[in-house]
């Protein structure tokens, strides 16, 4: 594999390409989008991506207001953003393209036709429609892999609406958790100025036909100068480990492949010979809990802040716990280790305006690889420990650790462009010979606080408010044995989230996986001076 990494690389593949010949623009996808491709089309569809939202409307706007609106605005952001209307072709290299078609006025609004669907639930949940849409494959037969659905309480054209449902479902690869936050915060602010449109004058008509031109760059073309890059194949200097770009990949991908020999988790289960079936599990905190877990997180006094621990600290620790309830170790686990893949927001290394609030909604995150020792959770004595505060604090200070030695590599994301296409092209052999093993330890997403990338409301041009952000969540299809947990917060409320496969693992046992790790995270309340 040296020689594969100790490689020169041109990240100029990911650029935008126009095929006038074809009438199209694209690009290679490149590290995360080319892994969610990989993903998508040999694992049966693990990871198809969505972000729900529940909308409470306080102006008084009739469903058929509404409706037309949300699809007038559906068209307006995919001017904006036009990944939303992208397809994905392999191309015979063993990678694959990002594809978007430049459309005209007939043709952006047959596109909506399909792609903007309008349901309706008796409180206008879209959380059954999520686990629905989860059994379709992406795309669909007819090329689409993006779509919005509004969902609507029932009654007639001209009742007002009181709140209402908002579903995106969309293939990974064109845009990640965060940015699809961004894009539905986008998608609000604008829907609120369309609702109050009667009240300020129109804007301008969109120029269909140009709006490639706001197709966002693969990240890789937008890194900050401090970035560590390739060497390129016209240079005269050799790779080596180094070189902090190489030194990074090599250390990474070592990581994987070496944790991937020593793997422990969960109760072994199979994998699924079928389909899967999305299941989802939600729990969550009460605000003084809440509050009480982020104030314990921090030493008092003057203690060294340095030492404090962060929620995803004490959430990753947890889970590794978790896994010890349903499957305490033995003596002869202690040189197991519990990995999965660490997912870093990278934006902050991007060059403005993407790396703003609202500045880049496509897939922008760093890829690494975290190990949580089994021997954290084994006595001297070769007995399983107590999953008690004692064991916490030695996990969080192992979970801590390994999350320091991530973010002190050099690269935190440019290494991804060439690394997938060494690391993916053994995941393709494997799932083509129906080799791969079932991953029975978690994966694990810290979404962090959604207001960085989320208002809580939305007003019309004039400055009335119109509508209100009640709740959002992200959510992914998961095939493994194992779930697929996340955290995130919203108006202060802690959430924790468990996406599964409903064919391996039944929903009573989430259950209880979820009740553990909210009852192991709430043993920091106690935390002591001497716990940090």
């Amino acid at each position: 594999m040296a020689e594969q990494v100790l490689a020169k690389f041109d990240s100029n593949r990911f650029l935008w390409k126009e095929l006038p010949s074809e009438g199209i623009v694209s690009r290679i996808l490149g590290g995360g989008e080319f892994v969610q491709d990989v993903y998508n089309r040999h694992m049966k569809g693990e990871q198809t991506l969505f972000i729900g939202a529940h909308v409470n409307v306080s102006a008084t706007i009739s469903r058929s207001q509404l409706t037309n609106s949300a699809r007038a605005t559906w068209l307006w952001l995919r001017y904006h953003v036009p990944a939303i209307a992208t397809s994905i072709v392999p191309d015979d290299e063993g990678t694959s393209c990002l594809v978007y078609k430049p459309a005209n006025e007939a043709e952006v609004n047959e596109w909506a036709n399909r792609t903007f669907i309008v349901s309706q639930h008796p409180q206008a949940d879209v959380e059954p429609l999520r686990l629905k849409l989860g059994e379709e494959k992406i795309p669909s037969k007819d090329g689409l892999q993006t779509w919005a659905h509004l969902v609507l309480t029932p009654g007639s054209d001209g009742e007002p609406v009181s709140k209402f449902g908002f579903l995106v479902r969309t293939h990974h690869a064109p845009f990640d958790g965060v940015g699809l936050k961004i894009m539905l915060n986008r998608y609000l602010i604008q829907l609120a100025k369309h609702l109050g449109s009667s009240d300020v004058p129109q804007s301008p008509l969109l120029q269909w036909g140009s709006e490639a031109s706001n197709l966002a760059p693969a990240v890789y073309n937008i890194l900050l100068p401090s970035v560590p890059r390739a060497i390129p194949p016209d240079s005269s200097e050799e790779p080596s480990f180094a070189h902090p770009y190489y030194g990074t990949m090599g250390a990474v991908l070592q990581s994987i492949g070496e944790a991937m020999k020593i793997p422990y988790g969960f109760k072994p289960r199979p994998s699924d010979s079928g389909w899967p079936s999305p299941g989802r599990e939600v729990l969550f905190f009460s605000a003084s809990e809440s509050a009480q877990l982020l104030a314990s997180l921090k030493p008092s006094g003057k203690a060294d802040v340095s030492k404090a621990y962060t929620l995803t600290h004490l959430a990753h620790a947890a889970l590794a716990m978790t896994v010890m309830a349903d499957n305490p170790p033995t003596a002869d686990a202690a040189g197991l280790v519990l990995g999965n893949l660490h997912l870093r927001n990278c934006r902050e290394f991007l060059i403005e305006p993407y790396s703003s609030r609202d500045g880049y909604s496509g897939y922008a995150l760093g890829v690494s690889h975290l190990s949580v020792p089994v021997s954290v959770f084994i006595t001297a004595d070769g007995k399983p420990a107590p999953l008690d505060k004692k064991t916490l604090v030695k996990a969080m200070n192992a979970v801590r650790d390994s999350y320091g030695q991530q973010k002190a590599l050099p690269d935190p994301i440019n290494y991804m462009g060439q690394a997938s296409l060494i690391f993916m092209q053994n995941i393709i052999a494997g799932a083509k010979a129906n080799m791969l093993p079932p991953n029975n330890c978690y994966a694990f997403s810290s979404d962090g606080i959604s207001e960085k990338q989320l208002d809580s409301s939305f007003t019309d041009s004039l400055g009335k408010a119109v509508l209100e952000l009640s709740d959002v969540f992200i959510s992914v299809n998961h095939i493994e044995p194992a779930p697929f947990f996340r955290i995130s917060s919203w108006k202060g409320i802690i959430e924790l989230g468990a996406d599964y496969n409903k064919n391996l693992i039944s929903a009573a046992e989430v259950k209880i996986h979820m009740e553990n790790w909210k009852r192991l995270m709430l043993l920091a309340t106690k935390l002591e001076g001497g716990d940090y």
